[in-house]
């Protein structure tokens, strides 16, 4: 196929050299092959007409959109080569990990060759085998610097009996689609198998399902719950920010969970078949979550977003709001829509509430560190999660304003009025304006609001919160608790039915050493035990009546808490019309 491939290639730079023009547009073609002798990679090949410039640097991205750590997708990339239009092939160099130069010889049209390795797991959202393929464009498409703007053809070329879905636009013949640019091509996934696809229209606009692999579960069902989650986060912003939408899910055979990747027109969702077939409610959850993004971070976006520098980070201290805001969000699309019970809510808001009391880090990291310093220490860490706590801190301030206005406004009038104040005049918001929307919906200052629990560390104040709806929260600690001095590293707090405590800490001992980590006071403690792995023993050396010890444990700074969410028994009217205004009226 690919001596036919560049036979043709050969035959239209004839024809192209026979009738030049100086005034020629610039044009990109970017083709993807999967080749059934070789299951191991995608091979690609990008056409650059007309460019016409000595050196052209090709780039592939350190980050993706939605993906807050740096990629590793370099390491695949092999086998590149570039050729001029007579077929000479050109020097090519690599810069540096994401980098290649080609020396082009002011070469009108440049033909570029190369592989991406697809035979070991590759994070998140790109796959190859031979029952299908998934392909993420960052992690697969170079492009060229300087010509991200220039409009793409794509062409495909598939093994037989498979099917492409993909927001991008269609083409003429099967298997090619157009991008507007690169950043639409890379914001643009695709979904290549032999699927099975459902769709329905919400005021004209169609929505795609596309479903690869098999579970036992109901299908009817499912689709439901993803046409009444629609149908509300459309209903909720009082617009759709697309001519359509697809769902891509792939359903995977092992493991028990799922998780998703937002895209301005699809989203690829991947779903376990035991969770498909055991919980669909959290299946709708995942679908829910990535859909709300459709507008929040799509639309919605801080100003840093505007405008993608894919080589190096984009850092914003607002990563609580993108995915905090959007779990809240998710979690209310299912109790308003009856998908969820008013149980089911609760108990998810209670499991947030016990994430984050159970993470010692919340003491020590903000809201805003934690979204700034996620591409130092990646989704895997341990410390404070702009999700988690993200998603309880948006809890409490949707009660604050609901209290504060006596119901009149909500979180609910906040979203609304930065789609339409910034998504609709397609800018993004700067850093202060989250809460000078809250201040301005709210009719009240919340700047001691976000310095305390946003931008600062102190203990959520659950409990004063959610009694504005007329919800209790009642917390049981199972104790394995070591509590320091403030000014020393002397131990005042030690539960006796602790692993600590049988392993032979006492209170009174000096504790010098935890994990090879000096500790000096309180925050040292709780910053050595944010860098140990939960659960885990770690050595930890210690001081009594001026003898030195060491021993092996298990060390916790605070206790593990069950968290139950409840209704007070005589709410009065004001608590009852928040707490019915929150949840919702089921239209369904």
């Amino acid at each position: 196929m690919r001596k036919l491939l560049s036979l043709l290639f050969i035959i239209t730079l004839w024809l192209i050299s026979s009738f030049p023009s100086s005034s020629a547009a610039q044009k990109l073609i970017y083709d993807l092959e999967i080749d059934e002798e070789n299951w191991d990679s995608f091979h690609i090949r990008i056409v650059a007409e007309n460019v016409n410039q000595d050196d052209i640097i090709l780039v592939l991205p350190k980050w993706r959109p939605g993906i807050y750590v740096e990629l590793d997708s370099y390491q695949f990339i092999g086998d590149l080569h570039a050729y001029s239009e007579s077929t000479e092939e050109l020097s090519v160099t690599q810069l540096d990990e994401n980098r290649w130069l080609i020396q082009s010889g002011n070469s009108s049209t440049v033909r570029i060759e190369y592989d991406v390795d697809h035979s070991s797991p590759r994070f998140m959202m790109s796959y190859l085998s031979k029952r299908y393929a998934i392909v993420d464009g960052a992690l697969n498409f170079l492009y060229i610097m300087g010509k991200r703007h220039l409009p793409i053809d794509v062409n495909l070329r598939v093994p037989h009996g498979w099917k492409v879905a993909s927001a991008l636009s269609s083409g003429e013949a099967s298997f090619e689609f157009f991008a507007s640019n690169y950043d639409e091509l890379i914001d643009s996934p695709m979904l290549i198998s032999n699927f099975k696809e459902y769709y329905f229209t919400l005021e004209n606009f169609p929505f795609f399902v596309i479903m690869n692999g098999t579970a036992n579960f109901d299908i009817n069902n499912f689709l439901v719950m993803i046409k009444r989650i629609v149908d509300y986060q459309g209903t909720f912003f009082a617009d759709y920010p697309f001519d359509r939408y697809l769902f891509l899910v792939h359903v995977m055979p092992q493991g028990s969970s799922g998780g998703g990747l937002e895209f301005s027109k699809s989203s690829l969702i991947i779903l376990s078949k035991e969770l498909l077939t055991n919980n669909l409610k959290k299946a709708a959850n995942i679908i829910a979550h990535e859909f709300f993004h459709a507008w929040n971070v799509k639309r919605i976006y801080p100003d840093v977003f505007a405008s993608y520098d894919y080589t190096t980070p984009e850092r914003t201290k607002d990563l609580w709001f993108i995915e905090g805001v959007t779990s809240y969000y998710a979690d209310l699309t299912l109790i308003r829509t009856g998908i969820w019970s008013e149980r089911d809510y609760l108990d998810s808001q209670a499991n947030m509430i016990k994430k984050v009391e159970e993470n010692p880090e919340r003491m020590i990291t903000s809201l805003e560190e934690a979204s700034i310093s996620i591409w130092e220490k990646g989704y895997l860490h341990n410390g404070t999660s702009f999700y988690d706590k993200g998603q309880v801190i948006t809890s409490l301030l949707d009660l604050s304003i609901r209290d504060k206005t006596d119901n009149s406004r909500s979180m609910d009038d906040v979203l609304r009025f930065m789609n339409q104040w910034f998504a609709n005049h397609e800018q993004g918001y700067e850093e202060d304006d989250i809460l000078r929307a809250v201040n301005a919906i709210s009719g009240y200052d919340h700047t001691v609001f976000f310095n305390k629990y946003i931008s600062g560390t102190l203990d959520l104040p659950y409990g004063d919160y959610l009694n504005c709806a007329g919800i209790t929260i009642q917390t049981v600690p199972i104790f394995d608790v070591v509590e320091l001095n403030t000014l020393d590293s002397k131990i005042v707090k030690i539960d006796s039915a602790s692993i600590p405590y049988r392993e032979g800490l006492r209170i009174g001992d000096e504790l010098k050493f935890v994990g090879g980590l000096e500790i000096k006071d309180q925050q040292s403690f709780l910053q050595a035990l944010a860098d140990l792995e939960k659960d885990k023993p770690t050595e930890v050396k210690f001081s009594r009546l001026g003898k030195e010890k060491t021993i092996t444990t298990v060390l916790k700074t605070n206790d593990d808490v069950q968290v139950e969410l409840g209704y007070i028994q005589d709410p009065d009217d004001k608590q009852l019309r928040i707490r019915n205004s929150l949840l919702g009226a089921n239209p369904f």
